[in-house]
This record gives C-alpha cells, sequence and structure tokens, in this order.
C-alpha cells in the first residue's frame, strides 16, 4: 500500500479519520458491499445507516464486493464535505439515496452501563490500539460500582488489533497462559499469553455472524477456559494473521502468514465460534442493535436471565 492507501491503513488503527462512521465487509454470496458496523455518534448513525444495509453506489458510481477498498477510500474525505450514498436496506429491501456530510471521527470503540442486577455491560465495536485500555477504564468504574457479573457484547465486531483482544482476555485469564496462538504454513507456532492480574467473575459474552478476527479470538479463549457463556449466533470465522509492515517511503505491506488458534486448538477461520446458546434474531433488529431496550433484544435478555440464575 502506498500514499493515501497506506495512511487510510494506519488511521484504521487508531480509529481517527475523516468520513462516515461505517465498517464495511464484502458479502460473497452476492458480490455486495455491506455494512457491519455503524459507530455510535457519527454522521452515518445520523443519517439512519443501518447495519446489514448494502451500499449499491457511492457518489453515482457503482461499486461491488470486489471494490470494498476503493469504496472505502471514496466514502472518506474532509470534514465538512458531502457524499451522496446509495444504499438497498436490510429491513425493508427498499433502495434509498442519502446524502451525508463527512466528519472526522474519533472512534469510541468501547461503551459501558450497568444494568439491573449489578449486572455490568461493556460492547467493544472494534479493537484499535487504545481499545485494551479503554476496557480497562469501564471494567474498573463498573467494579467500582458494585458490578458483580459482566455481559461482553462483541456483536457486529469485525476485529482489529489482537494485541488489543489478548491485553483484554489478560484481565480474566490467570497469567501465563495461551489466549491463542498462531500456525504457519511450515508448522512454527506462536503463543499469545495472558499477562497480569485477573478478576473472577462470571460472564455472558454475546456474537452473531459479523463478530469476526480478534472477536472470536477472544470469545473462543474465555469460552476454552468456562470462563464464559456464549449466546448469538456463529461468528463470522476470520482467523488468519496479517502482518503490516511500514517504510520509510510512506508505503505499508500486509501479507497473510499463519492462521489463528484457540487455546484448546480450535482453527477460527472459516468456521468461527459456535454459542453455547443459540438465539437468532431478526436483521431488522441488528440493524438498530444499539438503541433496543433489553426486552426487545432477545440475546441480551438471555445473557441477563442466564447471569442471574448463577447468583
Amino acid at each position: 500500500l502506498y500514499g493515501e492507501k497506506a495512511k487510510e491503513y494506519l488511521e484504521d488503527s487508531t480509529g481517527a479519520y475523516d468520513g462516515i462512521g461505517v465498517s464495511i465487509t464484502a458479502d460473497e454470496e452476492d458480490n455486495t458491499i455491506e455494512i457491519v458496523s455503524v459507530m455510535h455518534g457519527t454522521p452515518a448513525e445520523a443519517a439512519g445507516l443501518c447495519v446489514g444495509d448494502k451500499i449499491l453506489k457511492i457518489d453515482g458510481e457503482q461499486y461491488n464486493g470486489e471494490q470494498l477498498d476503493e469504496a472505502s477510500r471514496v466514502m472518506r474525505g474532509l470534514d465538512g464535505t458531502t457524499v451522496d450514498i446509495e444504499v438497498r436496506r436490510a429491513s425493508t429491501d427498499v433502495v434509498e439515496t442519502m446524502t451525508v456530510e463527512r466528519k472526522h471521527i474519533e472512534t469510541d470503540s468501547v461503551t459501558s452501563k450497568m444494568l439491573d442486577g449489578n449486572i455490568g455491560y461493556i460492547a467493544i465495536s472494534q479493537f484499535i490500539d487504545k481499545t485494551d485500555d479503554d476496557f480497562k477504564t469501564e471494567f474498573d468504574a463498573l467494579k467500582a460500582e458494585g458490578m458483580t457479573s459482566l455481559v461482553l457484547d462483541l456483536r457486529n465486531n469485525p476485529g482489529g488489533y489482537v494485541e488489543s483482544a489478548v491485553a483484554i482476555a489478560s484481565n480474566f485469564v490467570e497469567s501465563g497462559k495461551t489466549v491463542a496462538y498462531t500456525l504457519n504454513k511450515a508448522g512454527d507456532r506462536v503463543d499469545y499469553t495472558a499477562e497480569g492480574e485477573t478478576t473472577e467473575i462470571p460472564i455472558a459474552i454475546l456474537i452473531n455472524g459479523n463478530s469476526a478476527s480478534a472477536s472470536e479470538l477472544l470469545t473462543g479463549c474465555l469460552k476454552d477456559y468456562g470462563l464464559a457463556y456464549v449466546i448469538g449466533e456463529q461468528s463470522f470465522g476470520k482467523g488468519i494473521v496479517q502482518s503490516v509492515y511500514t517504510f520509510s517511503n510512506e508505503s505499508v505491506l500486509s501479507v497473510t502468514t499463519d492462521r489463528y488458534y484457540t487455546p484448546n486448538g480450535v482453527c477460527i477461520h472459516g468456521s468461527g465460534i459456535s454459542p453455547d446458546e443459540v438465539i437468532p434474531i431478526d436483521e431488522e433488529k441488528y440493524a438498530r442493535i444499539n438503541s433496543l431496550t433489553i426486552d426487545e433484544d432477545e440475546q441480551l435478555l438471555a445473557a441477563v436471565n442466564h447471569l442471574k440464575n448463577l447468583t
């Protein structure tokens, strides 16, 4: 990657950029571009873009799943400029066009709140370089409020920095134990191990088909060690290592080198993580997951009930 592409790649790791505030992926079944997360407080949310919406055109030009990078680049732009997005709605299958004003995005990848019954709730939208620090801040604040159990929401989390996921797992996995490991074609193994002090607390994790990569590693680790009960739907199944190299000419090289495995030796790639309790919810609800009440969100309700039944 060179120039603007390299700049965008590095911006993704920090969560700061000028754009509209969506994460997108290529739907291999129909070669379309699908929105997998809409960041809270961003222009995309204000415009009404939703998870599951398919992006068809940007500024009048048609894009498909093979043009994912180009589409992402076109949607970015200077703060205050606008971009026209044509989408097919996930909830209604209706095609709509909307004008979205770009803003400077400072991603808050971690949000939290306290639920009834002293149940803490932490949602992680992606893993960027400060996610583990933000998680620790929110986790400690909930403990200070009297949290006795935790719902960890990783739905629609496309992944990101594996190191952040490992650091978050280290809050619960005994120091020195394997959080995940990689194998390359030659059979060389590299272990990611937990470090630091741990907290013993009942955990319920929420995942769905858009939970991928680092979110699957964190889920698989806590599930393998019996530290979390997993609720929702089969995760995406992305478990490959992409090593990133930066050079003095402002270029970036990303190379796929290994596959990820959970502590019990489960290869995530192509299969994903299976929930302990499968609870599907409608696509329309996934599209507005952040605004659902507990009673409307069957997966979150199941997690709360599970944790309450443990006391």
